[in-house]
């Protein structure tokens, strides 16, 4: 089974600063989300920055959307950058899969991707130690 998890962060707290201005932190921190130890899934995440003008007032928060293929715990990133004692929920864990039996061929989506580059090559200019071997 998939699941897509929506985590809001807190951007006024310093931990949820550090893991914004940092792709590989939080990155770290998503995967700390799972159970299963060595992570051998695919996890694919994301950070959408909301502000919304709701009467007048702004609100600020940050979301993190995860889909991951086990269940995953976020506790740890609501204590480090969420609203620990909030009323509303500041984590959603959903199935993923009523979404994937409504993909229909020829409906088109649209999506952004951010990704870091990664270079193969048999002749690297500063080969490491263990690329010398």
């Amino acid at each position: 089974m998939t699941y897509l998890s929506r985590i809001w962060l807190n951007p006024l707290r310093t931990g949820a600063q550090a893991l914004l201005n940092n792709p590989q932190r939080l990155h770290a921190a998503v995967l700390g989300g799972l159970s299963r130890q060595p992570i051998t899934e695919r996890v694919l995440w994301r950070v959408e920055n909301a502000e919304a003008t709701r009467g007048g007032s702004r609100s600020h928060r940050a979301e993190v959307l995860v889909l991951t293929e086990s269940t995953p715990s976020w506790e740890h990133l609501v204590e480090q950058a969420g609203w620990i004692h909030a009323d509303e929920p500041q984590i959603v864990v959903r199935d993923y899969q009523p979404l994937l039996d409504r993909l229909q061929t020829g409906r088109e989506f649209r999506f952004r991707l951010r990704a870091n580059t990664v270079s193969a090559t048999r002749t690297p200019d500063k080969p490491s130690p263990a690329q010398r071997e």
